[in-house]
């Protein structure tokens, strides 16, 4: 189990409702700003692209990579764990949901 908070477990659509996203695009740019703010966490330099969703698809990338280098835990191998929930996780399944909205 990896937990880094102590909040419940909720899916990407869960978290995005909670900002209020009400489109594809809000969806995105929402999962792009959480996914930003846990990679600059690792100190590390957010890719970006051409387009919000191609830069979500390169961060939710960058992100996994990091998480796996430094905590030995894959994101994108636990995307549905229950018991893996913490601010990454979070923002990486943000980042899957706002991609298939």
């Amino acid at each position: 189990m990896f937990n880094d908070c102590d909040d419940d477990f909720r899916t990407g659509e869960q978290l995005l409702a909670e900002w209020g996203c009400a489109n594809r695009q809000e969806r995105l740019e929402r999962a792009a700003l959480a996914l930003r703010e846990q990679i600059n966490e690792f100190d590390a330099v957010p890719e970006q692209e051409d387009t919000v969703e191609a830069s979500v698809r390169a961060m939710m990338s960058q992100l996994d990579r990091l998480h796996v280098e430094q905590k030995n835990q894959s994101l994108a191998g636990s995307i549905d764990d229950q018991e893996v929930f913490c601010s990454c996780s979070d923002a990486y399944r943000m980042g899957a949901a706002a991609l298939n909205s």
